[in-house]
């Protein structure tokens, strides 16, 4: 009897020793953990995102979060899609967790809609509206007293030779919500897929305008070099594109923000069109057409 109860002790005693060696951390049995976060910049536009991991692990959520116990390996993560904003990347981003320690992943989305506090962020915003045809950024880019000036010798030209405010957002609010549009003798123009802008180029100072001004007196002008490409819907028609130089006029007005500060806010007064193609040449060509003839179109 003495000797087989030794003989369990001694059975007890390895079991209980193969037991702990499994809780040691350098054995393969364990598994190794470790902690990840997740920090999106700016907060408050509380971005999406999705990391994926080793043995299927796959977690989505928004804005910032901690994720404990995941274990060590390779994580994947895709930061996801935010109106307005670029992403940090648009690729997923790979990083290594080691086990007991912290993998931090971190983004700064930007702004494709600044404030526009400097004419340049001004025109940041008017180009990034007709990329993404946003007709309410497109909006707000644009001053109460905004007119269109139509090309000298333009033969699309209302009377007045320019559009107003609204005539302008009408083409433009056309124009982004895919509606067909018209030549001048009444045949159907397609509607337009997505615009590209290949050049927005700023060639001059932005510089006073006189008093005497027949349009915009007191404000500032700059002279773009633009091109910019609208692709269309029907194959027939594959793509408009406009190569000129248009001058753009902005005014800075003075506004009071939220938290009583007083900030300059820029608006686009007028844009006036250099370029005065013939609409009768241009359909021939759809490839080159000024935007006076672009404007036109879609009215």
């Amino acid at each position: 009897m003495r000797k087989s109860f030794t003989g369990i002790i001694g059975l007890l005693f390895l079991f209980s020793m193969f037991a702990i060696g499994c809780g040691d951390n350098n054995n393969p049995g364990t598994l190794l953990t470790g902690t990840i976060t997740i920090d999106p910049e700016p907060n408050d536009i509380n971005a999406p995102w999705v990391v994926m991991g080793p043995s299927g692990f796959n977690q989505s959520g928004s804005g910032d979060a901690t994720l404990e116990d995941v274990t060590a390996g390779e994580y994947s993560l895709t930061w996801g899609d935010v109106s307005g904003w670029t992403a940090p990347s648009s690729a997923p981003v790979t990083l290594a967790l080691v086990a007991d320690a912290t993998l931090q992943f971190t983004g700064t989305y930007i702004d494709r809609f600044p404030f526009p506090d400097t004419a340049d962020n001004l025109m940041t915003n008017f180009k990034n509206a007709y990329v993404e045809m946003n007709v309410g950024e497109y909006s707000n880019v644009l001053h109460s007293d905004f007119i269109f000036v139509f090309a000298d010798w333009s033969d699309v030209a209302p009377p007045s030779g320019i559009y107003t405010r609204e005539e302008d957002l009408q083409s433009t609010t056309n124009m982004f919500s895919g509606d067909q549009g018209q030549s001048p003798d009444g045949q159907p123009i397609p509607a337009v897929r997505d615009i590209a802008f290949q050049q927005l180029v700023r060639l001059t100072e932005w510089e006073d305008v006189p008093e005497t001004h027949p349009y915009f007196p007191g404000a500032s002008r700059a002279l773009y070099d633009v091109l910019v490409v609208f692709n269309l819907v029907n194959e027939g028609w594959i793509t408009i594109t406009v190569d000129t130089q248009q001058l753009f006029y902005v005014k800075a007005v003075a506004e009071e923000e939220k938290d009583g500060d007083i900030q300059q806010h820029f608006y686009l007064i007028g844009q006036q069109d250099l370029d005065g193609k013939s609409a009768v040449l241009s359909f021939a060509s759809n490839e080159d057409m000024s935007w006076s003839i672009v404007k036109a179109l879609y009215l």
